[in-house]
């Protein structure tokens, strides 16, 4: 077995990503969690984008925070800008609120299935890029300097949105469930 580890992303770089290759490897029967691996991937994968929507719904809170943060911060001195811009966390907030209740719902009703969360894991992700590029516009230039607190939600916004299944696996499957 073959391991090279996948270093130099912008963000999460602790997440220890590898590519592993088996070349002539025994591997005992015990050890085997599934020989059908479509029956075991349909019988997982539900619960693996469960434990993903938190991912999303953490960073758009956190976004909406800093917002906020700084909108009480510029109040004070009777002049924020920032409501002038088409986007304000009150609004991020509530649809992140109502993601979260639509996740929450699906687990106590257990109704985790697949349609409902491929559904549920894509508004989470463009609510988290919509909150991540709002806190970016609301710090502006204190924004671009690397290693800023938006900036750095910005990064997290990018791991989501490339997380497995990414952004543009779960367009394919919400189209796919459509027909």
């Amino acid at each position: 077995m073959t391991l090279r580890q996948r270093v130099g992303f912008i963000g999460v770089n602790g997440s220890a990503t590898y590519s592993c290759t088996f070349d002539d490897v025994f591997i005992p029967d015990v050890q085997v969690i599934a020989t059908e691996v479509d029956e075991f991937i349909e019988r997982i994968r539900s619960q693996f984008l469960v434990y993903q929507i938190p991912l999303a719904l953490g960073v758009t809170e956190s976004s909406v925070e800093t917002m906020i943060q700084l909108t009480e911060k510029h109040e004070r001195k009777d002049s924020n800008i920032n409501r002038y811009l088409p986007i304000q966390p009150e609004q991020i907030k509530e649809k992140n609120n109502r993601i979260r209740s639509l996740i929450i719902q699906a687990i106590a009703n257990a109704n985790i299935d697949w349609p409902t969360l491929v559904d549920i894991r894509l508004q989470s992700v463009y609510v988290t890029l919509e909150a991540v590029q709002a806190a970016m516009l609301h710090h502006g230039g204190r924004a671009y300097v690397k290693s800023s607190v938006a900036e750095r939600k910005l990064r997290e916004a990018y791991f989501l949105v490339n997380l497995t299944p990414t952004i543009k696996h779960l367009e394919v499957l919400r189209q796919q469930i459509a027909k």
